[in-house]
């Protein structure tokens, strides 16, 4: 009986199928971590840390936090 109700359970969760290709990073992601990049030289800095990525996001004029500066 537990195994058929672990299989149930089981089956109501999300699956996955279509092709085994790896998972790619979308393209406004990638704009953001250049973004980042060049922050982070700007700043001297060695490697792209969490504020330069929130940086990037908020100085992008797509992003929710936009409307906090204007």
């Amino acid at each position: 009986a537990l195994v058929e109700q672990l299989d149930a359970a089981l089956a109501t969760f999300p699956s996955f199928s279509g092709s085994a290709t790896p998972p790619q990073i979308s393209q406004k992601l990638q704009q953001k971590i250049l973004a980042a990049d060049a922050i982070a030289k700007s700043w001297n800095d060695a490697y792209i840390s969490s504020d330069h990525l929130l940086l990037s996001f908020w100085e992008s004029s797509e992003e929710p936090f936009a409307s906090f500066v204007r």
